[in-house]
């Protein structure tokens, strides 16, 4: 395959971002914002760490960068790069509802964070290709936030979910050499994972 045709797919692949937020019943308050439950955020070479607070509990999420074998001598034999995610739940919770006059029942509150390669599955055949693009020792990873919790109304358990993604432009301080411009578009939009264990 022609490089250009590969950066033409590369472009076309990971050129859509942004928040993917469920729809509520225009009705009903969401007792939670629809954004990252993360009020903090710290990347290194090891991973993401989340710092946790209101409107949820007090806590710290860790999410290591999946760890990669690679051989170079078979990379075109690689068909998948592999996940990671954490998540942490909590029964019961009552929120402040917006006029903070009242609480909103919560519980199965769940927040979860996760990794995922943003390499596509139908380029995966010519990796050794793009292999020099990502500088021989590093694969691009996107990462995500999810809460799901079940909400009492009326004498009903509502099932509510929403996530979004976590971006460079999210990390104050971000070192340069882990935020990666997988679209080449100049803004970047996932991480660099390091943590490639090389065969040669």
């Amino acid at each position: 395959m022609q490089r250009n045709t590969i950066l033409l797919f590369l472009f076309l692949s990971f050129s859509t971002f942004g928040y993917l937020i469920e729809d509520h019943e225009r009705d009903v308050f969401s007792p939670l914002p629809d954004k990252s439950p993360c009020t903090d955020l710290f990347v290194d070479e090891d991973g993401i760490t989340c710092k946790v607070g209101e409107p949820f509990w007090d806590t710290l999420l860790f999410l290591p960068f999946p760890n990669l074998y690679i051989n170079e001598k078979e990379i075109d034999a690689i068909r998948a790069f592999p996940s990671s995610s954490v998540s942490e739940t909590v029964d019961f919770l009552k929120i402040p509802t917006m006029e903070s006059t009242s609480f909103s029942d919560l519980k199965r509150v769940r927040i979860t964070l996760s990794l995922q390669p943003v390499t596509p599955t139908y380029l995966m055949p010519y990796i050794s290709d793009i292999w020099g693009f990502w500088g021989g020792n590093r694969v691009p990873y996107q990462s995500r936030w999810e809460v799901s919790y079940l909400r009492l109304v009326d004498d009903e358990w509502e099932e509510h979910r929403y996530f979004g993604r976590i971006s460079p432009a999210d990390i104050s301080d971000l070192p340069d050499h882990l935020a990666a411009d997988v679209d080449y578009n100049g803004v970047p939009s996932a991480f660099w994972n390091y943590q490639v264990e090389l065969n040669k």
